[in-house]
């Protein structure tokens, strides 16, 4: 059953991938390579198996200002194989859930912007004592076309740690207060 999830999930993300890289037309173009990998250790206010659920798609809006996931897949929102899309300033992000380990405390996600960029999200949670939890949050993103090289080229170490921080307040917040964190990035 897991091989199986696992060959789905890769064609999933390929055949998107594919079809964002091709465009309309079903033939490769020229694109402008570019890969960055950026990773922020985040110091959270509750313990792993508190923090983990609200990393999945659904339950990252109680938190998230902004998020709001169409699920195109699974009900429920949580479970290796989920798909879901979001819209942010006009842009269309296709997701899957690629891990989902509430056990070992790991999330895992895959998602596509079309004629952009590609890229995958790490999450593992570490309970440090005192009911903390240290969240080490890994991105790569790959670019598809010009556009995508752009955003790799804004995605600097900087706007990623302030991304980090900004997204580990509001986080905190709610695990503090149970109310999201109105008009703060993420």
């Amino acid at each position: 059953m897991e091989e199986r999830m696992w060959r789905q999930t890769a064609a999933i993300v390929l055949g998107v991938a594919w079809v964002s890289l091709c465009g309309p037309s079903g033939r490769a173009q020229d694109r402008r390579a570019g890969q960055v990998i950026r990773s922020y250790v985040q110091t959270l206010a509750a313990a792993p198996s508190v923090v983990c659920p609200l990393l999945g798609p659904v339950e990252e809006a109680r938190w998230a200002e902004g998020w709001a996931p169409e699920l195109l897949s699974s009900e429920a929102g949580i479970g290796e194989g989920t798909v879901f899309r979001t819209r942010h300033g006009g842009v269309e992000t296709v997701w899957i859930l690629t891990l989902w380990d509430p056990v070992l405390h790991r999330v895992g996600y895959a998602h596509v912007t079309a004629g952009s960029d590609v890229a995958t999200l790490r999450i593992d949670l570490l309970g440090v004592g005192g009911g903390m939890t240290e969240a080490r949050v890994t991105y790569i993103w790959t670019a598809l076309s010009d556009q995508g090289a752009a955003l790799i080229d804004r995605h600097t170490q900087e706007r990623f740690e302030s991304d980090m921080r900004d997204w580990e307040t509001a986080l905190n917040h709610y695990l503090k207060t149970g109310q999201r964190l109105e008009h703060h990035g993420h």
